[in-house]
């Protein structure tokens, strides 16, 4: 995985539980459709705003999950 989408998990991760951390995933999740499919970046936005059942919507929900649990997981060992 790239830093840019790592990064963006960590700041998803920070805000967890948060309105900005749920727009913070959304991003996440767009970024991760437009890192793995030939679309526009603004049809990315789109699909994730708004289309959770497109299949690419699933598998890029579900990598971008990962992606704020690994950092979340990061976060609390470094503030312990």
């Amino acid at each position: 995985m790239n830093r840019a989408l790592t990064t963006l998990a960590a700041c998803a991760a920070v805000h967890r539980n948060t309105p900005v951390g749920a727009s913070l995933e959304t991003a996440l999740i767009a970024a991760v459709i437009a890192d793995q499919h030939p679309i526009p970046e603004m049809e990315a936005v789109r699909l994730a705003e708004k289309d959770r059942w497109d299949d690419r919507v699933r598998v890029a929900s579900r990598c971008a999950r990962l992606l704020i649990d690994e950092a979340h997981l990061e976060l609390q060992a470094v503030t312990a």
